[in-house]
């Protein structure tokens, strides 16, 4: 194989060098983060989580969510919650996550099958539906 490259032929150093700009290339696309056109390759831009239908899930969204869910769990726990906030925000994070893309998925969806509700519709089903609380 040495032997090979070191023989001189011009087709060779063109096949080669042709060779070794693709590979060359083809790193640069893949390993530079964020760069090449990221919305291009599909790969979300800076800040932002998850695109669903169209829609980006921004990091601050996630934090907004998630220290309004620690926060309401530290307040069940009284003075001792604050202790607690370290263990607390993780769990807190992943399910602000979820919470957030199942959310914009399932708009999505209901949107895509042209399901729409009005205030009056959610009211009523809030009053009369399988949520509602029975009067004694």
């Amino acid at each position: 194989m040495i032997r090979f490259l070191q023989t001189p032929g011009p087709t060779k150093k063109i096949v080669l060098s042709t060779l070794l700009l693709i590979i060359c290339g083809g790193m640069v696309i893949t390993l530079i983060p964020g760069g090449l056109g990221s919305d291009l390759m599909g790969q979300p831009s800076q800040g932002v989580l998850a695109k669903v239908a169209g829609q980006d899930i921004t990091t601050q969204e996630v934090r907004d969510r998630a220290r309004a869910l620690a926060e309401s769990q530290v307040a069940q726990y009284g003075p001792m919650g604050k202790q607690l906030l370290p263990m607390i925000m993780p769990r807190a994070i992943s399910q602000s996550v979820e919470q957030l893309i199942t959310g914009r998925t399932i708009v999505a969806e209901a949107e895509r099958m042209g399901l729409k509700a009005t205030p009056d519709d959610v009211r009523d089903e809030l009053q009369h539906g399988r949520y509602a609380v029975p009067r004694r």
